[in-house]
Parts: structure tokens; C-alpha cells; sequence
């Protein structure tokens, strides 16, 4: 019998080493052998069983799979349990070969306050500055979830504002509670977090809330910084709130709670149409200022929708991740060089002080 069939411990040992050189950050999945998952793991193979082959060739790992394969399908000493650790380990690994190859971004260094200039020129760059560089781009919204899998959609949006009183305030406000682009656009930044995530077309501003924005101030010498730039350039932004409003009625995002297993994203329902291809992405790109905080940040708005977030992760169909990863880049600052990049841009111009874009009155008054 071959040796990938004599102990469990054989093929847990290929999983991790597998884990290890595939570098993929996974922190939101569950990792972990279910006896009673066993039909979810033959079932994903079996249905999937092309896609997999060919993810694995793609990938170098073809020997080991015709070999597996093989072995499986001519031996009959195998247990339930070494048939049940064959499924685990080869739908574990190309679940996260499918996570790394919708993850995968360009990288950047930003290490001192002259490099920003290098991002004036271009005007088709959006900013987003995050003050720690391991956090994703994912909404807020989508972070704050204590469900274990919802879909989220204008319904929810509306059920979850009224339980949390929010729906009381926009009426005193509008005069009406329902939801559209001027109350969603608010509420970002009045009242709580929505989908939207926040951009700006101002780098400094963008730089600003990447290393001034932090919990505690050992932060700001501890923990890297990020800089998102996304080039919009003959990308479709929407610059009317009756456009907006439209996108924000078609939310359909698909969310499944922190570290779930395996199993249970296998059994998703967009996962296994974005791997069959029939269900796509989409990204909406929103420049319409509702609000003087806005405007002094020069603020802008993503919008994803038909995607699915996985705790902390988002994962878009691959052609339109494919297309995003091309225009997405992420620039690290690092730890040691926050505080001298912070100390130029507000020598250069204090309006881009935090505070102050959190409450442009304290500038305006100025």
C-alpha cells in the first residue's frame, strides 16, 4: 500500500507543509479533519474534480494529486478515515489555492514624506490609508457581523439600522428612514459604518488617516501602516446619487461568520458559482460629496457587491479579481517611518491634521 495511505499523520504532515508554501494568511478559515464532513469533502471533489486537476497542475502539486488519485480509486485496504483525510487534504488545498489566487495584489514601499509627491501627478489614483498594514480591505460594516452567514442586502441593511436605533435619528434628519445614497453617505460618517469603503483622491489626506488614525500611541511606533492606491483610470464612477442609490438597491453580498470551516465554505452558495463561473463580482465607484467631512477629505466611496466575505477576508469571482488585482496596490509605511512622514504633512499643510478632517469645523473657523 502506498505510503500516502498508511497513516493520517502522513498526509496532516503534507497539508501543513503545503499551508506553509502556498504563504497564504489563513486566519479566517478553520483548519481541522470532521468525520462528519466527510460527504461535504467528496461531494465538493466529485463536482469540482476538473477544476481541482487543473488548479493543481497549475500549481505543481500534479504529481502528488494523480498519485493520490490513483492509489484511491485501486485500493480496496483503504479505511473510511485515510479516504476521509484524502478528501480533507486535497479540497483544504485548493480552497486556499482559489483564496491566494483571489488575493493577490501589488506591493509598494512608501519610507519617507518626499515619496508621497510621486503619487500627485496621477489623477486617475484613489487613496485609502489604513493605520494597520494587516488589516484587509474590507468594509467596517462586514467586520462588525456577529451572525454566522447572512446575506446582506438593502432589507438587512434597513432591519439591522432600525435594531440599532439608527433608523429613529435619519427620520428626525430626512424626515424618512429609507435608505439611499445621501442617508447611507451620512450615516458613514455621522452615525455609524455602512458597506461603503472609504477613499479619497487627496494622497496626503489618505496618508494622514494611515498613520495618525491609531488606538494607542505605541502604535504609532509599532505596527506598519498601509496606503491603498486604486487607479480608476477609464473605470465608469458614478457622479449622481440617483445612480448610487441604484447600486446601493442591488446589494447582494454573501457573508459567513469568523474562522468558519472548510466544509462550511465549500457548501457556499457564491463560492461554488464563482467557481463555475455564473456569478460575477462587481465594484462601484462613487464621487459625489454629501457632506463638508467629505469634501475637506475629498472623499470618495467603493461599493463591492456579489461578493463574499469570509470574516475579515473578501473573495471576488476570478475574472474580477483578476482585473481589480491589476489595479489595486498596497504600500506598506513602515512603523519606524510614521511619525517623520506624519510630521511633513502637517508641516506642509495642517489642514491635513486628523481632527481636523474628522470635524472640518475646527479648520473652516480658522
Amino acid at each position: 500500500m502506498s505510503e500516502l495511505f498508511t497513516t493520517k499523520s502522513y498526509l496532516a504532515k503534507l497539508l501543513n507543509e503545503t499551508i506553509d508554501n502556498l504563504k497564504v494568511d489563513n486566519d479566517s478559515l478553520t483548519f481541522g479533519y470532521y468525520r462528519v464532513s466527510l460527504k461535504d469533502y467528496i461531494y465538493y471533489f466529485k463536482e469540482n474534480k476538473d477544476l481541482i486537476f487543473n488548479d493543481f497542475i497549475e500549481n505543481d502539486f500534479a504529481e502528488v494529486l494523480s498519485d493520490g488519485v490513483q492509489k484511491l480509486y485501486e485500493n480496496n485496504d483503504v479505511s473510511d478515515d485515510d479516504i476521509g483525510i484524502f478528501y480533507y487534504y486535497f479540497v483544504t488545498v485548493h480552497v486556499l489555492l482559489r483564496i491566494k489566487k483571489m488575493s493577490v495584489f501589488k506591493y509598494e514601499e512608501l519610507n519617507n514624506y518626499a515619496d508621497i509627491a510621486k503619487y500627485t501627478a496621477n489623477k486617475s489614483l484613489w487613496f485609502r490609508g489604513q493605520s494597520e498594514y494587516k488589516w484587509k480591505l474590507v468594509p467596517s460594516y462586514y467586520r462588525s457581523l456577529k451572525k454566522k452567514d447572512c446575506i446582506v442586502n438593502l432589507s438587512y441593511l434597513n432591519t439591522d439600522y432600525v435594531n440599532m436605533k439608527i433608523s429613529d435619528k435619519l427620520s428626525l434628519i430626512f424626515n424618512s428612514s429609507i435608505l439611499d445614497y445621501e442617508k447611507l453617505s451620512f450615516v458613514q460618517h455621522s452615525l455609524a459604518i455602512t458597506p461603503f469603503l472609504d477613499f479619497s483622491k487627496n494622497v496626503y489626506s489618505a496618508v494622514s488617516f494611515a498613520i495618525g488614525n491609531y488606538e494607542a500611541p505605541r502604535k504609532l511606533i509599532e505596527d506598519d501602516a498601509a496606503l491603498y492606491l486604486l487607479n480608476v483610470e477609464n473605470k465608469e464612477i458614478i457622479k449622481t446619487s440617483d445612480d448610487a442609490s441604484k447600486v446601493i438597491n442591488d446589494l447582494y453580498v454573501e457573508y459567513i461568520g469568523s474562522k468558519p470551516r472548510i466544509s462550511t465554505l465549500t457548501k457556499s452558495l457564491f463560492w461554488n458559482q464563482f467557481l463555475k463561473g455564473t456569478l460575477h463580482s462587481e465594484y462601484h465607484l462613487i464621487d459625489i460629496k454629501t457632506n463638508d467631512r467629505m469634501r475637506i477629505q475629498d472623499g470618495t466611496f467603493v461599493l463591492f457587491n456579489k461578493v463574499l466575505i469570509i470574516g475579515e477576508d473578501i473573495i471576488f469571482s476570478t475574472k474580477e479579481h483578476s482585473e481589480l488585482s491589476k489595479l489595486i496596490t498596497k504600500v506598506k509605511i513602515d512603523s519606524s517611518n510614521r511619525i517623520e512622514i506624519y510630521k511633513g504633512i502637517l508641516k506642509n499643510d495642517s489642514k491635513f491634521h486628523l481632527l481636523k478632517m474628522l470635524n472640518p469645523y475646527d479648520f473652516m473657523i480658522e
